[in-house]
């Protein structure tokens, strides 16, 4: 809950209240009671507010009077459009803004609440160097901000200096020291200069890292919390926390560990797909291959990516005007997009050639299989649209008129199937031939949103009782009872029987309604505009808010077992000196040599006969539930143990006799009834319903810092972004060989 315990308001001008309804559905998702204003007339001083920053707030005399006037509230200004910030009243010019354009949205979302919470990264009332750094951070970390002389970083520096500040600093440390060479570089080799700047250079040097020293450890606990947004970051943080520390010679207790393990234990988005803060990505189309994707943009340009490496490899220009919609054939061979000139255009992905058609009021779009026919509604009205063979121009047929179309979705050959409502009744048409493939009435009195498979078989419903009711193409409905948010935004049912769905209450999901289970996805994200899965139903890209989230769907749902997968015993292993048995009573027993270790189900903390502890981990030893399987790796390294509640937890055994905690997933709520690992970093369970998950194994993390490293190296994105690459020192850069995203190529027309 936000620490007020009543609310805490969004204050912006009227103009920016799109904005506002945004900021407040993230904050209300997080528990924060959170309510947007655009008039403050009669309204009590809060103990907080957001103050969205634009143009037309600055205008506003009377709301800027007023928040001028709040001594006591503590004031989070969020940039949602340009501007100067010399237009800006000195009272919220001093703090350090949010910026809401940001495409690093976890790390904006995270942002604001620590704002919230926290005066660290606040800096109200801060002088000197501290309001120096809250300047810095409010221009963008311009680097005409920082500070050109070395000398005022070593004499300078306050004793309670911030995380902020310290990372102020050593930016303006590496700006001066680049500044110098470009002006001195020619003179490096005489000796007395060289000596000075040894001297000056070594002086600033040992401020800082003293600086990084003493607040490096709290800012970044301070900021990383069990939040699965981007755990990514966080595993990031603390792994460049470690790495530092250890560089100089610092211990790390225990529980900064148990927090990284934490982070390592959620699903990691696989990176994100966005090059332009000028104009809005709207949309991505993945398909056959799942390396590559294809997007349609607010500049009129019609992109293809490399999924591997985060970089376009080809971009063409269609028009002058946004590109509102796009879809592609599975084998990107087609294109089909609307743009704000009212034309509808299928283009030749490779060569650009293209038809034309007029269209106003395109609401959604599919192309066929084929590429030869599309659909499209708006206006309730579903209409197709076909190129005949060597035709320069499309032949448009009206479909028909229903109350509503909840689903367009390209099939084989020339089919578009369409999900409408029509006189009370849910119908599936071929949208190509006009032919009805189901008709059934609504399975509860109102449904809020539906779906249908690209393969025409099978349907979805959200239903007024909040749960999905699914149907074969020419059955009848039945429940589920899966949850489902009636507030549903966007609603999508692949041809393994599992939905994807976007509420703002719950986030963007996807439901296995095989095994029953629900987890999140795309977790950069609060809310997603549209899904695009790959063919192989492996990954899926999230579009939303201007960029595109590429997620791993085999992480939070279940897959085929692999054939050669050695599954042991689910009661007792043995490898080595190593072994571990599950006895009757749900006791845990490890062996590690001359060590044994008697592991219960409500125990929270274990020591061994050497006197070792288990690092922090929240809870119990288990996790959740109580023991139902138990595996050993095929040396004896690493023993993993499942539970009732679907938790599986892995344990090192180091050669020394000890033990440490190594990794915990969760990738279901069932029971598990048997675990194995498939190379080095993949852990398989079975569900007691037989179904097979797989998570990343992080067996060898709890007595190797390099193994440790190395999964965090393996699971990060695909590229980062240079304003997330910016967070991190160059240490940790380098240490992780953190992946810069690819400049945007030229279109070409």
């Amino acid at each position: 809950m936000d620490e007020i315990g009543e609310r805490t308001l969004v204050i912006g001008s009227g103009a920016d209240i799109t904005a506002l309804g945004t900021i407040v559905t993230i904050l209300q998702e997080r528990g924060v009671y959170a309510i947007p204003a655009t008039s403050l007339a009669e309204v009590a001083a809060p103990n907080a507010a957001i103050v969205a920053i634009s143009p037309a707030l600055i205008a506003d005399r009377e709301l800027l009077d007023t928040l001028r006037s709040w001594d006591g509230t503590r004031l989070v200004p969020v940039r949602v459009a340009p501007v100067g910030a010399g237009e800006v009243p000195a009272f919220l010019r001093e703090l350090n803004w949010i910026l809401w354009d940001t495409a690093d949205i976890g790390a904006r979302n995270s942002s604001l609440l620590t704002a919230l919470h926290f005066d660290l990264g606040r800096y109200r009332d801060a002088q000197g160097l501290e309001a120096q750094a809250a300047a810095w951070v409010a221009a963008d970390r311009d680097p005409h901000y920082l500070i050109a002389d070395r000398k005022a970083i070593a004499d300078g520096t306050p004793a309670g200096a911030s995380a902020q500040l310290a990372e102020y600093l050593a930016a303006s440390e590496r700006a001066s020291r680049r500044e110098w060479w470009k002006r001195n570089g020619r003179w490096v080799f005489r000796g007395v200069a060289l000596l000075g700047v040894i001297a000056i250079a070594v002086t600033g040097w040992r401020t800082v890292e003293n600086l990084k020293s003493a607040n490096t450890l709290a800012g970044t606990l301070l900021s990383v919390d069990d939040s699965a947004d981007r755990a990514d970051l966080q595993a990031l943080k603390l792994g460049g926390l470690i790495d530092q520390q250890a560089a100089n010679g610092r211990a790390v207790p225990d529980s900064t560990y148990g927090v990284l393990m934490q982070a390592m234990s959620h699903p990691w988005d696989l990176g994100v797909l966005g090059y332009t803060r000028n104009a809005a990505i709207n949309g991505f189309v993945v398909g056959d291959d799942p390396t590559v994707a294809i997007s349609a943009d607010g500049e009129g340009t019609l992109v293809r990516w490399d999924l591997s490496t985060g970089a376009m490899t080809d971009r063409r220009r269609l028009t002058d005007s946004s590109l509102y919609l796009v879809d592609a054939t599975p084998d990107g061979r087609i294109a089909a997009t609307y743009a704000a000139d009212n034309t509808l255009r299928i283009t030749e992905v490779s060569s650009g050639a293209t038809v034309n058609a007029p269209a106003s009021n395109v609401a959604h779009l599919q192309i066929s299989d084929s590429g030869t026919t599309m659909a499209y509604h708006g206006s309730e009205t579903l209409t197709r649209l076909t190129v005949p063979s060597g035709a320069r121009q499309p032949v448009t047929r009206m479909v028909g008129s229903y109350d509503a179309v909840y689903d367009l979705q390209g099939g084989p050959g020339d089919t578009v199937w369409a999900l409408a409502e029509e006189d009370g009744d849910l119908v599936a048409i071929n949208a190509a031939s006009g032919a009805v493939a189901h008709r059934s009435a609504l399975p509860t009195g109102k449904i809020y949103d539906a779906a249908i498979s690209p393969s025409g078989k099978q349907l979805v419903a959200v239903g007024d009782d909040g749960q999905l009711w699914m149907a074969p193409v020419g059955g009848r409905f039945t429940p589920t009872g899966l949850a489902a948010p009636r507030s549903v935004s966007t609603l999508v049912l692949d041809n393994r029987g599992r939905v994807l769905l976007s509420a703002p209450v719950s986030g963007p999901q996807v439901v296995d309604t095989v095994d029953g289970a629900t987890s999140r996805v795309c977790g950069s994200v609060s809310t997603v505009d549209d899904f695009s899965l790959s063919t192989d139903g492996n990954s899926v890209i999230c579009s939303a808010r201007g960029v595109g989230v590429l997620a791993d769907l085999t992480e939070v749902t279940s897959a085929p077992r692999p054939p050669a997968l050695n599954v042991q015993s689910s009661r007792s292993a043995a490898a080595g000196l190593a072994s571990v048995r599950l006895a009757d009573d749900g006791v845990v027993h490890v062996v590690n040599g001359s060590t044994r270790v008697d592991l219960r189900p409500s125990s929270t903390s274990v020591v061994a006969q050497s006197g070792q502890a288990l690092p922090w981990i929240p809870g119990t030893i288990f996790g959740e539930g109580r023991p139902t399987a138990v595996a050993l790796t095929p040396d004896g390294s690493t023993v993993a143990i499942g539970t009732s509640a679907g938790v599986v937890t892995e344990i090192d055994l180091p050669a020394d006799g000890s033990i440490a905690f190594a990794g915990r997933w969760r990738p279901h709520n069932r029971p598990i009834t048997s675990i194995a690992w498939q190379g080095t970093n993949q852990l398989w369970t079975e569900a007691h319903n037989g179904t097979w998950w797989r998570g990343p194994s992080c067996a060898g993390c709890g007595t190797s810092i390099d193994v440790l490293f190395q999964r965090i190296r393996d699971r990060q994105w695909v590229c980062y972004p240079a304003e997330t690459r910016d967070i991190f020192t160059d240490r940790t850069r380098s240490t992780f060989a953190l992946k810069p995203c690819a400049d945007p190529i030229e279109a070409t027309s």
